[in-house]
């Protein structure tokens, strides 16, 4: 049986390939008629463990991880730092106008230069 993809390269011979010599000399295998059931049962039969997801949290490693976290938490929401101040249009206004005064300082007066940058 000969791949029919048409993305592939039909200019190249697949006739003297081994792959598809050994494919062909072998026979074609399809499953029972009952294959499908008979992998259902044999899933429902077996006897894996079925924890539920709550079991997750009784293993010491989970409980750690859960109070660390916990503390970590409860640290950061009662420190008395305060938040950091967002960077305002101001600074950011400032911050250009000192570029432009060292790219053209001759457009500014002394008085100007020296308020930028005290």
């Amino acid at each position: 049986m000969k791949p029919s993809n048409h993305l592939i390269d039909h200019d190249s011979s697949l006739e003297g390939d081994a792959l598809w010599d050994s494919l062909d000399q072998n026979p074609q295998h399809q499953p029972s008629p009952n294959f499908v059931q008979n992998t259902v049962r044999a899933a429902r039969l077996s006897k894996g463990e079925h924890k539920s997801w709550a079991a997750l949290f009784t293993k010491p490693a989970f409980a750690l991880s859960g109070v660390t976290a916990a503390l970590v938490l409860g640290f950061s929401l009662f420190t008395n730092q305060e938040a950091p101040v967002a960077d305002t249009g101001s600074e950011w206004y400032n911050a250009a106008l000192l570029s432009a005064a060292g790219d053209a300082p001759e457009l500014f007066s002394d008085t100007e230069l020296v308020a930028m940058i005290f």
